[in-house]
């Protein structure tokens, strides 16, 4: 809720919400608190005046594990632990902001359902925040069989949209990594080694690289084709006119792969 007296604004919400905090109508200066004592606060504030602004996102602290309880994201990413902590400061203007500081989430555990079957770890996730650009850290992911894949990426920002994602997927050491992803029309498993360079710009997806294959099962047909109801069959056409996909890839397939 908002209350005004003095040319100040009173900002406050439920205590599920959480929110408190103060404008300054005059001095443009805004300091908020979120803090819903469950999963999430965080601190706000500074100058927020259209052509100087200066904010400063601090003390955040999320509980990844049970935002994402809240969230329907089970078909793209679960979250076992992970803890959300540090400051960003943005200064510039609001309509061209600039970024800086950085989030990390020591100790992470998470599934991504649509690429492979096992839970995920590492050390630490790093995001660097510089001016215009988010850089995801190179890190190391391990499945429980201490496979392992390096990642890489880098997000270029437009004012406050993401416009550009390059980034990197790197099997790090001898051992093949495993994967499964399911679509409507097919399902791919097996153990893989891949060195791929990836970017993502006005709606062309480009990929490139190598990828090795043992002990692969593709499986697709017809009937997967025909049994698609028609509604599903118009979003994958409508998500190919709208994305499309450039790819320059070296494929090789093991003794044991099967189509």
């Amino acid at each position: 809720s908002f209350s005004y007296s003095d040319k100040y604004f009173l900002i406050s919400s439920s205590q599920n919400a959480g929110i408190n905090g103060i404008f300054d109508l005059n001095n443009k200066l805004l300091d908020l608190t979120v803090n819903n004592g469950s999963f999430i606060s965080f601190g706000l504030g500074g100058i927020t005046s259209a052509n100087n602004t200066s904010l400063s996102l601090y003390d955040i602290n999320i509980d990844l594990a049970k935002l994402f309880s809240y969230l329907n994201f089970d078909n793209i990413l679960s979250v076992e632990n992970g803890i959300i902590n540090g400051d960003i400061m943005i200064s510039n203007s609001l309509d061209n902001p600039d970024f800086s500081g950085s989030i990390r989430i020591p100790k992470p555990i998470f599934r991504l359902p649509f690429l492979t079957n096992h839970k995920l770890t590492t050390d630490e996730l790093v995001l660097n925040f510089n001016q215009n650009e988010i850089e995801f850290e190179k890190t190391v992911l391990n499945n429980k069989n201490n496979q392992k894949v390096e990642v890489e990426f880098d997000f270029m920002l437009n004012k406050w949209v993401i416009d550009r994602i390059e980034g990197s997927v790197k099997t790090q050491n001898p051992n093949l990594f495993p994967i499964k992803i399911t679509t409507p029309l097919f399902v791919l498993q097996g153990n893989v080694f891949t060195d791929l360079k990836l970017s993502f710009e006005e709606n062309i997806f480009d990929i490139s690289g190598t990828i090795f294959g043992e002990d692969i099962d593709l499986n697709s047909s017809v009937s997967s084709f025909t049994g698609i109801p028609q509604n599903q069959l118009n979003e994958l056409q409508n998500n190919s006119e709208s994305i499309q996909v450039q790819t320059n890839l070296d494929i090789k397939l093991g003794t044991h792969a099967s189509i």
